[in-house]
């Protein structure tokens, strides 16, 4: 199937964003007691010039720069952890895969392991910096290398060994480069004394940019540095690296190739004043330590947004639980269900004025449902909800299925015993227990799970606990002190996750049992994992972490 030139223009600027957020998001994050919170915002940062960052346009629609290198024991550990799972995937995966050949031609380079002294013998640098931002939508990326010489033999060798010799470069000012691929999209890859470029884009665009891409040619006006000076006060971001996304020009350069008559004036105006109120995503991570991993965005919205989604926010009794606690896997929701309903009309307004204004029949349906989705009346026992919370804090599983559970789950909403009533109709036990909202379990009826269980009413919230300690979990979770909450929360441990699949393991095929330890030993480098969704004054904030063994 051929793209059109704008859809390929909308498709290439997607890839641009996806590869800086990429990049971003896998990175450390100092450790915090705080759910959601970005480093330190507000303190002083320390960014060092990126001397690459002259390279980049100031009008540039999005950018990522590192302005110190990783830790190479960040790397080595990573590397001693992907290893024996690496190595099991290359004994299962056909020798004439294409992606293998070339991974498998990379590693036979690098070695077993990130050893400094190899990555010099191949020129790269192990105190690279990297920066990477838009020419118009296509995306350049410029690393600092240790030595053009010996990387371009490196290239040289990777490409012979996965099949698909690069050829003699051409050369231009000490810069030796290649232009593969079609005319519709090429990648160019550069590689000079103390540098590593790489972009893509239709090849008209590269011959026409060249100069820039290469780094014979400079634009009129760089890119500043107090760009990301700023993000990385205001969010607690490091050296490590800092980048940002402008709403408003990635909308623009995507709609730029559209055929004639492309946008009407009046679809342009509406797209902008959208665009105006999520001017920008920024994104980067704080300092590298060396028992966290993590990283975080911050999704920019207008004052007036911010104070409307502020609404939804609310507070839940045991998040400070999931927080303190460590669970196998944990999650909570926090919302308030009928201010989520009461901005239900606005966005509605909002798809409808774009859908009549863009002529989009697809956007004013959904301006439809989403009215008639609102309109309809909760049932009682939704009504007043506000989220819940769940955990699994030991579990056990075997060939028939789990063989232990330790964990809870409850449910907030206006009217418990509405919701009582509810699912007494489709779980007739349900009536027996004989629930009042005075907080106190009920055990669940014997032989009906095979594992000991509890379950607790007060007026407004629901909770069923199964384990040993299921009355005291059933009871407690009800009577915490509700506190802010993200919207959303999840917290798991990669490293007991798996263990859980021991007692599944030997009944998988054999070649699945290998892949699987593989994976089960290289887990065991991360413990736990916690990913937020939170809104404050900027906007919407994810944050993520990841422990390190």
């Amino acid at each position: 199937m051929e793209l059109t030139s704008s859809c390929r223009r909308a498709l290439v600027a997607g890839l641009a964003l996806t590869t800086a957020l990429t990049v971003a998001g896998c990175k450390k994050e100092k450790a915090s007691t705080a759910v959601g919170q970005t480093g330190t915002p507000g303190a002083a940062v320390d960014l060092p010039d990126n001397p690459a960052l002259t390279y980049a346009p100031a009008d540039t629609a999005y950018a990522f720069a590192t302005f110190k290198p990783v830790p190479l024991d960040y790397w080595k550990r990573m590397g001693d952890a992907v290893g024996p799972f690496w190595e099991q995937i290359k004994k299962t995966t056909p020798q004439d895969d294409e992606g293998m050949r070339w991974w498998k031609a990379i590693g036979d380079e690098i070695g077993p392991s990130f050893d400094a002294k190899r990555l010099e013998e191949l020129g790269i640098s192990t105190s690279g910096r990297v920066v990477i931002y838009g020419l118009g939508p296509y995306p350049v990326f410029r690393m600092e290398i240790a030595s053009g010489d010996r990387l371009f033999a490196a290239v040289q060798r990777i490409a012979e060994k996965a099949g698909h010799p690069l050829g003699a470069p051409t050369e231009k000012d000490g810069r030796r480069y290649w232009i593969i691929g079609e005319p519709d999209i090429s990648i160019l890859i550069v590689i000079a004394k103390g540098e590593l470029v790489a972009s893509f884009a239709p090849r008209a665009t590269i011959d026409q940019k060249l100069g820039l891409m290469l780094g014979t040619e400079k634009p009129a006006k760089s890119l500043d540095m107090a760009v990301f000076r700023d993000l990385a006060k205001r969010d607690g971001f490091s050296a490590y690296g800092v980048g940002y996304a402008e709403t408003k020009q990635i909308v623009n350069l995507v709609a730029a190739d559209a055929p004639a008559p492309g946008l009407t004036p009046d679809c342009r105006a509406a797209i902008d004043g959208v665009t105006a109120k999520v001017p920008r995503l920024a994104f980067g991570y704080a300092d590298i330590g060396k028992n966290e991993i993590g990283g975080g965005f911050v999704l920019e919205l207008t004052p007036d947004v911010v104070a409307e989604v502020k609404k939804v926010a609310t507070s839940l009794p045991g998040v400070e639980r999931l927080v303190k606690e460590k669970p196998v896997f944990g999650m909570a929701a926090a919302f308030d269900l009928d201010q989520a309903r009461a901005l239900a009309p606005r966005l509605a307004g909002l798809l409808r004025d774009l859908g009549t204004r863009c002529q989009d029949s697809d956007l004013t349906d959904a301006a439809g449902e989403v009215e008639k989705a609102a309109g309809k009346p909760l049932p009682p026992f939704l009504t007043g909800l506000r989220g819940g919370t769940a955990a699994v804090f030991d579990f056990a599983m075997g060939p028939g299925g789990p063989t232990k559970i330790d964990g809870y789950a409850a449910l907030r909403v206006g009217d418990a015993q509405a919701l009582v009533k509810e699912l007494a109709t489709s779980l007739p036990p349900v009536a027996q227990l004989g629930l009042t909202p005075d907080g106190k379990a009920k055990a669940l009826p014997a032989g009906q799970i095979p594992f000991p269980g509890h379950v607790a009413m007060v007026k407004d919230g629901l909770a069923v606990a199964l384990g040993a300690n299921s009355q005291a979990a059933a009871e407690g979770v009800l009577t915490e002190k509700p506190t802010p909450a993200p919207l959303l929360l999840f917290r798991y441990d990669y490293s007991r996750i798996f263990d859980v699949m021991t007692g599944v393991i030997p009944s998988m095929p054999q070649q699945e049992q290998a892949q699987m330890e593989a994976m089960r030993g290289m887990m065991k480098a991360f413990g736990m994992a916690t990913f937020s969704i939170s809104i404050d004054d900027r906007g919407a904030v994810t944050w993520f972490s990841i422990e390190l063994k």
